[in-house]
C-alpha cells in the first residue's frame, strides 16, 4: 500500500500510481486560495480503491479502523463515475464521501477542499441519493438470492456453466449426461429465478456475487464410502 500526505491529509491505497495522481490533485486543491485546513481542523484520510469499485471485508475494516482514529475518509474508488449504488456502498461501509476515480479533477478538489474546510465531503442531498440507490441495491441482491437458493445442485451446476460461457454440449459432455437433461435443468433454472433466458440468468448470478457454491459444490464433492455392517 502506497502512503502520501499533504499537510493534515493522509492519501493512501492501490494501485500506487493512482495514490500518486491523487495526491498531485490534494497537491493542488490544498493550495488553492480559500483551501487551506482551518485551525483544529479533523485529520483526513483519502482511501484510494482505483482497483475495484465496492468495498471488500478488509475494506470496512479499514474505514472503521480511521473512523476510530477521529478521522474524516474520502474514498477514491474504481466505480463508474454513474454507478450511484456502487459509491453508495463506501458509505454504507463507514466513509464520509466517495468518488469515482475515473470522476472530473475538479470533483476530486472539490472533495478535498470541501473535506480540508470541516464539512462533509458530499452535500446531503448527493449523500442521501448515494445511500438510497446502495440500499436499493443491496435489496435486489437480496431478493436474487433467495431465487438463487431454490436452484437444486444439478441446476446450481448448470447456471455456473451459464457463467462460465459453457455450452449445452459442453455441460452435457462434462457432467456426462444428455443435452436434452441440460436443456430440461435449464428450463427449470429460468422458471425458478423468474427469468426470461439464459444470459438473463447468468447475468442474475452475477450481480448478486454469485459463485455457484450453494449446489455445484455438493457434486463435486467426494461421496463417502458408506459404513461397513457388521454381520
Amino acid at each position: 500500500m502506497t502512503t502520501l500526505s499533504v499537510g493534515q491529509i493522509t492519501i493512501c491505497g492501490s494501485p500506487g500510481l493512482a495514490v500518486r495522481g491523487v495526491h498531485a490533485a490534494v497537491t493542488a486543491a490544498v493550495g488553492a486560495p480559500g483551501n487551506a485546513a482551518p485551525a483544529g481542523a479533523t485529520p483526513a484520510t483519502i482511501l484510494v480503491r482505483a482497483d475495484h469499485d465496492t468495498p471488500t471485508a478488509a475494506d470496512a475494516a479499514t474505514l472503521a479502523d480511521h473512523r476510530a482514529a477521529g478521522e474524516v475518509v474520502l474514498v477514491v474508488c474504481g466505480a463508474a463515475g454513474d454507478d450511484d449504488a456502487a459509491l453508495g456502498s463506501w458509505l454504507l461501509a463507514g466513509a464520509d464521501a466517495a468518488i469515482s476515480f475515473s470522476c472530473e479533477e475538479m470533483t476530486l478538489i472539490g472533495a478535498v477542499a470541501s473535506l480540508t474546510r470541516g464539512d462533509e465531503g458530499l452535500p446531503t442531498s448527493r449523500r442521501a441519493e448515494l445511500l438510497g440507490a446502495a440500499h436499493r441495491r443491496a435489496e435486489e441482491r437480496a431478493d436474487a438470492r433467495q431465487r438463487l437458493d431454490r436452484l437444486s445442485p444439478r441446476e446450481a451446476r448448470v447456471l455456473e456453466g451459464l457463467v462460465a460461457g459453457r455450452t449445452a454440449p459442453e455441460m452435457a459432455d462434462e457432467d456426462i449426461v444428455s443435452t436434452s437433461t441440460i436443456r430440461s435443468q435449464l428450463r427449470a433454472v429460468l422458471r425458478k429465478l423468474d427469468v426470461p433466458s439464459a444470459l438473463a440468468a447468468a447475468a442474475l448470478a452475477r450481480d448478486a456475487g454469485w459463485d455457484g457454491s450453494s449446489g455445484a459444490d455438493e457434486l463435486r464433492a467426494p461421496t463417502a464410502d458408506p459404513p461397513h455392517a457388521d454381520h
